[in-house]
């Protein structure tokens, strides 16, 4: 993370935790007041105000069967408070983002194997368990558009570039709007 404003992190994370303590608890979803909306915002903002960047260096994980590795770029714009209307501000928000992930299936199907000979099961059933999982949620995901699958490795690249209106899934052009059907998409699946 760079250009960040930690302190002005730490008073809206303060602000938020605040804000939940009032929130009936039995409630599904946060109802924020006018004024608190206003003060996460206002906090936000100032958060915001160096055009803040966040990197997450490639994680890599492998085991003697193979490789999986995940990296994330987001730069983030400068918004005030005032911008911060309508549908669209979190979108304004991001300047630029880029997320790879390469996940591998035989790396998957050995740490399942392994993990089930840790807890005391059989270690090629719980190899199998793995093998089965990934296939059949690599097809979902292959079949949304989501990823891309070579051989036994799935592939995400993901490129946003909000001020030019432009994102950029595994190589294809598609709008804001598909990428959000697409994300809600993936909250659906179980």
């Amino acid at each position: 993370v760079s250009q960040l404003d930690k302190d002005a992190l730490s008073r809206l994370q303060a602000q938020w935790r605040q804000i939940m303590a009032e929130q009936d608890k039995k409630a599904d979803t946060v109802q924020l007041s006018t004024e608190q909306e206003h003060q996460i915002k206002e906090g936000l903002a100032e958060v915001l105000q160096h055009n803040p960047d966040i990197t997450l260096d490639p994680l890599v994980w492998e085991n003697g069967s193979g490789q999986s590795h995940a990296s994330a770029f987001m730069s983030l714009n400068d918004l005030t408070a005032a911008q911060m209307q309508g549908n669209d501000w979190l979108w304004r928000m991001i300047r630029q983002g880029h997320v790879d992930l390469t996940v591998s299936r035989d790396m998957v199907v050995e740490l399942f194997g392994q993990l089930g000979a840790g807890s005391g099961s059989n270690p090629e059933h719980a190899a199998a368990l793995g093998g089965a999982l990934f296939d059949q949620y690599a097809s979902v995901l292959v079949d949304m558009g989501v990823v891309s699958r070579q051989d036994d490795v799935v592939q995400l690249t993901l490129v946003l570039d909000p001020e030019n209106d432009q994102v950029m899934l595994n190589d294809q052009a598609m709008s804001t709007q598909q990428l959000m059907m697409l994300g809600l998409g993936l909250l659906l699946l179980r």
